[in-house]
């Protein structure tokens, strides 16, 4: 998908050839021996078993998900419910990492945007509302200048969206654990390789919990 998100409604049986990307999301119950890569999050029901996952964010569910061998990359975040497996196959998770400080200030100036555009719109619609109160007959007094506001008002809810959405994902980054965390809600087994930000780990006996880097 060039534009927008993949949904399935089962799994994927890739026998190491089938590759599914999407700008924005993919959403999957399971996945096996295939390559997933999405522009935004990539979501996943049951497993993933020796697949190649990138995204932004990686989540599992985490009462169900498994990711078993192959490997797992995400730019802030992966959480799983099981990585690995009893027969400690290996799986590698890693999390690029951003920088928080960065993600603030972007967030910051878009909210400073946000709320301008909000009092603009307000200013607009009331303007359009004093043209339909002085509603002549079918015709208003000066039609041009109505729909030029009109098209204003609309060209500036667009832009709304468009900011919400955006501030939403920040938002979502800015509460990850510091500046990129992998989430095991139930357990890592042994031959598991996490890296966040650079910094290693080999898990060798079973884990679970929330590993993050901070101030790298």
């Amino acid at each position: 998908s060039k534009e927008g998100s993949i949904y399935i409604k089962g799994g994927i049986y890739g026998k190491n050839v089938a590759h599914i990307e999407a700008k924005k999301n993919i959403y999957v119950k399971y996945c096996n021996e295939c390559t997933l890569i999405a522009g935004e999050d990539i979501n996943i029901g049951f497993y993933a078993l020796d697949s190649v996952i990138k995204a932004q964010k990686v989540l599992f569910d985490p009462k169900y998900g498994k990711v078993i061998g192959g490997s797992v990359t995400a730019e802030v975040k992966v959480t799983a419910g099981v990585v690995g497996n009893k027969s400690e196959k290996k799986t590698i998770i890693n999390v690029e990492g951003f920088d928080r400080n960065i993600i603030r200030k972007e967030f910051e100036v878009l909210l400073e945007r946000y709320k301008e555009l909000l009092q603009e719109a307000n200013t607009v619609k009331r303007q359009i509302e004093v043209f339909e109160y002085n509603l002549s007959g079918a015709e208003y007094a000066n039609m041009e200048e109505y729909n030029k506001c009109v098209d204003h008002y609309e060209g500036i809810v667009d832009e709304i969206k468009i900011l919400d959405e955006a501030r939403k994902k920040l938002q979502n980054t800015l509460q990850t654990k510091g500046e990129g965390e992998v989430g095991i809600f139930q357990s890592a087994y042994p031959e598991t390789f996490l890296e966040i930000k650079k910094m290693q780990k080999k898990i060798n006996s079973i884990v679970s919990g929330s590993f993050y880097a901070e101030n790298r």
